[in-house]
């Protein structure tokens, strides 16, 4: 899947999601720890993967595991929609980055739960897939 992907050099972040945005009179993005070049839609892949399966900190209150949980679906339309929006990119695009962004992120210290339905979205995505 990966080598049907195409390639690029561009500045990603590689760990873009809400709690690395600072919001005031001026937005920030921060910890670039993680920044590379690569193709700007499998870094927006990640974002999505983030938003579609990303635990909370076991010490996150109730309340905002039930938000978040109830919200899940529509920050993660709403963050592909401004991205197409701000980009060019379509959704497509960056679905198609998806499956080897989860396999990659299967590697890194996840919570159990979500290395599970990462692995559960690959072997999905491998399923029906044919080089091309």
């Amino acid at each position: 899947m990966l080598r049907d992907l195409p390639d690029d050099d561009r500045l990603c972040h590689g760990d873009f999601h809400p709690d690395n945005i600072m919001w005031g009179n001026q937005d920030w993005i921060i910890d670039w720890m993680t920044g590379m070049s690569g193709h700007p839609a499998g870094d927006a892949a990640r974002t999505a993967l983030l938003l579609r399966y990303g635990s909370l900190p076991d010490d996150a209150p109730a309340e905002v595991a039930e938000w978040l949980a109830d919200m899940r679906a529509e920050l993660l339309d709403g963050y592909l929609r401004s991205y197409a929006k701000q980009t060019g990119t379509t959704r497509e695009q960056i679905e198609r980055w998806m499956p080897p962004v989860a396999a990659a992120r299967l590697c890194e210290g996840i919570p159990e739960a979500e290395k599970e339905a990462l692995a559960t979205f690959v072997l999905q995505a491998l399923e029906g897939y044919e080089p091309g």
